[in-house]
């Protein structure tokens, strides 16, 4: 063999070495991604680092719901979760024995939707279950946008097929791309040092476990701003809701009347206005008047909190959302109107 042949076989074979390891490399990380792309599709991934993602806190509550299946959800999103005490409920009323508050701060009716379908997928609406649904909505809860990544864990793959939600769908099979936004949250050093205190320890969610206050969280340790600051502020959004979240309650009040589900809507307090349901003087109202004439024709009974009442700056800890003294005030009030509206919850 000549010393050019040599040369190249050589060549050969040492390229062809370099391939085979650089294609072992390549197996042994696609098989690491396919492993933490299963995990992110466990709820223990999510439930380990409750105290780190909001969708985790969010697992946490719904875990806790399918375990101990409480006899009333008020379900909602943060304005829900700050604003109404479950204790508060089974202090001053005899209609429930264990509400649970499984508001979601940021969550949309998509993500809400996606987890009552599971609820009813694992049959936590059976004889001793749920049998009583509170839901609180405003106009945030419209709005297709999910930057807390709920759709991802909890969109219901069959619905966002039906409708058209391309890259939802995709994000629910790819975790790893569609939770990729939360995932870089962890740049931040505050977060990255609850992540590892989580991964060798247990650490609950601010506020505490979904166990400790029935789901409810008070701003612990909120500064409150003086009342001009808060007075001056808005909450909430006066944009138009989207169709499909539209579509969505309709999906879900469907869902709780084929499990015989009695469900009554609770619109939360706003400091500065009235939301839109409530406000047909404002121009923005329209859609918004629509779905309450919609939610007046099922039937279903109206709670508005506060509608008629002064409120005070010291009860919210920003316009939008009630601290633990307006949390206590307006669940007492949502208490004796529970009372009216579900006086035969024992007999369903």
């Amino acid at each position: 063999m000549s010393k050019t042949a040599e040369n190249r076989l050589s060549a050969f074979a040492g390229s062809g070495f370099w391939v085979g390891r650089f294609g072992a490399g390549s197996l042994i990380a696609v098989l690491l991604l396919l492993v933490v792309e299963a995990w992110l599709h466990s709820d223990s991934f999510l439930y380990q680092y409750r105290s780190v993602f909001a969708a985790g806190r969010a697992m946490d509550k719904v875990i806790y719901v399918e375990k101990e299946r409480p006899d009333l959800l008020i379900a909602g999103n943060s304005r829900i979760d700050n604003g109404i005490d479950p204790k508060i409920l089974m202090e001053n009323s005899s209609v429930f024995a264990a509400p649970f508050n499984l508001g979601v701060p940021g969550i949309n009716m998509r993500a809400l939707y996606g987890i009552f379908k599971r609820f009813a997928d694992k049959d936590i609406f059976s004889s001793g279950g749920v049998n009583a649904v509170l839901i609180g909505l405003d106009e945030t809860m419209f709005q297709s946008v999910d930057m807390l990544g709920y759709s991802v864990v909890f969109g219901n793959r069959e619905k966002l097929l039906v409708y058209g939600e391309w890259k939802e769908l995709l994000a629910s099979w790819i975790r790893l791309w569609g939770y990729s936004d939360s995932l870089k949250g962890l740049r931040e050093p505050a977060k990255l040092e609850r992540f590892i205190k989580a991964t060798c320890s247990v650490v609950e969610p601010v506020g505490g476990a979904a166990s400790e206050y029935h789901g409810y969280r008070a701003n612990y340790g909120s500064k409150f701003q003086n009342a001009e600051q808060v007075r001056m502020q808005m909450a909430g959004t006066k944009e138009p809701p989207d169709p499909t979240e539209v579509a969505y309650l309709w999906n879900l009040l469907d869902l709780l009347e084929d499990q015989n589900i009695s469900v009554a809507i609770v619109f939360p307090p706003l400091l500065n206005r009235n939301v839109l349901f409530l406000s047909p003087e404002e121009p923005e109202a329209g859609p918004y008047i629509k779905i309450m004439d919609q939610l007046r024709d099922r039937g279903l009974p109206i709670i508005a909190l506060g509608l008629e009442d002064k409120k005070y700056p010291y009860e919210f800890s920003n316009p939008g959302h009630l601290n633990d003294i307006g949390a206590k005030k307006y669940t007492k009030v949502l208490s004796a109107m529970l009372r009216q509206v579900w006086v035969t919850h024992s007999g369903m």
